[in-house]
C-alpha cells in the first residue's frame, strides 16, 4: 500500500463529506483512509461509519475528545502505508494529487520527505497564497531549504498537510505529535523531524486545498489553549536557532512569537494572565525581530501600556500582527 491517508475529525460534519470524496475520487486507488473521530458531538461519527461500511479502504476509528494531535497519532499508530498524508476533515485533497505524489516518489527514489504546496478556499473562491519556485529554495539540507523559504517568502511551509512523510523514517525517529501543545502542533513536529531528515525534495505541487476561516477554528476564534501553545513553540523555536546562531531563523521566529503576543488581547483579562505572564519571561525575544514601523509600534505600545491593555489596543489598529 502507498499511501495512508490520516484525517482527524471533530464536529465538521458540514464539510466532512467533501473532505472524504476528494480522496475516493482520486484516480490513484493504493491508498487507505483512516478517519478519527475524535469524540464528535455532531453526526460525524455516523457519515463515517457509513463511508466505512461501503469501502474496504477506509477505517473508521472512534476516541474520546483528546485533540487534533492525538487524532493524528491514533492514525499513525494503526497506519499501514508506505507513506503518510494528513488531510484537515474541513479541507480537500487537490484532484488526482495521489498519483502526482507517486510519480514524485518513483523519481526521487523515496524520499523521507516531499515538500509540496496548498491551494486555499475562501468561500468558493479558490487561491494559491504562497506561490513559490521549488528551484528557488531546494537545497541540499533541510534546515538550509526552510531558510531559502524565509528568505525569499518569509514563510516556512511546516502546515502537516503541505508534506507526505516516509511512514518508517517516522516510526525510525519515534516521531509523533505533542499531545499537549495547540495551535502550533503543525509547526512543533516540522521542528522535531528537521534534523532528523537525510533525503528530501520540494515540488510546486498543490496538495490541498485548505479551507480558510471556517467558523469555530483555531484560526477564526484563537483561544487561550492556543494562543499559549504558539508562544510557547515559537518561543522554544526561536531559543534553538539562536543557539545555532542561525540568525535568519532566529528572526523569523522572533517575528512569529511577536506577531502572537497581540492575540492575548482577544482574551479576557483573567484568562490571560498566564500568556502575559510567559511573555514577560521571554521578553527578550522582542529585541530579534524585524525592525520596521509594524514592531516598532507594537513594542513602544506595550512598553507604554503593558501586554494585556497594549495588545487590545493594536487589535483596533487595521492590519493589525495577525499572521
Amino acid at each position: 500500500m502507498r499511501f495512508s491517508i490520516i484525517v482527524p475529525v471533530y464536529n465538521v460534519e458540514k464539510y466532512l463529506k467533501n473532505a472524504i470524496e476528494s480522496v475516493l475520487q482520486q484516480a490513484y486507488s493504493n491508498f487507505e483512509l483512516i478517519l478519527v473521530d475524535d469524540g464528535s458531538t455532531d453526526n460525524c461519527p455516523e457519515i463515517i461509519d457509513e463511508y466505512a461500511s461501503k469501502d474496504n479502504r477506509l477505517i473508521s476509528i472512534h476516541q474520546k475528545n483528546s485533540g487534533l494531535s492525538a487524532a493524528r497519532n491514533s492514525g499513525l499508530r494503526v497506519a499501514r502505508g508506505e507513506y503518510i498524508v494528513f488531510l484537515d476533515s474541513d479541507d480537500m485533497l487537490n484532484v488526482d494529487i495521489l498519483k502526482k505524489i507517486d510519480t514524485i516518489i518513483v523519481d526521487q527514489n523515496c524520499p523521507e520527505l516531499i515538500i509540496g504546496n496548498m491551494l486555499s478556499m475562501r468561500g468558493e473562491t479558490i487561491s494559491c497564497v504562497h506561490d513559490f519556485d521549488s528551484k528557488l529554495v531546494m537545497s541540499a539540507t533541510l534546515i538550509e531549504t526552510v531558510q531559502e523559504f524565509v528568505e525569499k517568502y518569509n514563510w516556512i511551509p511546516w502546515a502537516a498537510y503541505q508534506s507526505v512523510y516516509k511512514r518508517t523514517f517516522l516510526q525510525t525517529n519515534n516521531l509523533f505529535y505533542d499531545e499537549n501543545i495547540i495551535g502550533a502542533e503543525d509547526c512543533d513536529f516540522f521542528l522535531s523531524l528537521m534534523p532528523m531528515v537525510k533525503s528530501f525534495c520540494v515540488t510546486e505541487d498543490k496538495f490541498v486545498i485548505y479551507r480558510i476561516s471556517r467558523e469555530g477554528s483555531i484560526i477564526s476564534a484563537p483561544k487561550k489553549n492556543a494562543i499559549d501553545g504558539q508562544l510557547k513553540v515559537f518561543a522554544k523555536a526561536y531559543r534553538i536557532f539562536s543557539e545555532q546562531e542561525n540568525s535568519i531563523l532566529t528572526k523569523y521566529f522572533s517575528d512569529r512569537f511577536v506577531n502572537v503576543i497581540v492575540l492575548v488581547g482577544y482574551l479576557d483579562a483573567e484568562t490571560a494572565d498566564s500568556c502575559v505572564e510567559f511573555v514577560l519571561e521571554n521578553i527578550d525575544i522582542m529585541n530579534g525581530c524585524s525592525v520596521n514601523p509594524k514592531y516598532l509600534i507594537a513594542k513602544t505600545t506595550w512598553r507604554l501600556f503593558g501586554i494585556y491593555k497594549g495588545s487590545k489596543l493594536l487589535l483596533n489598529i487595521k492590519g493589525h500582527f495577525r499572521g
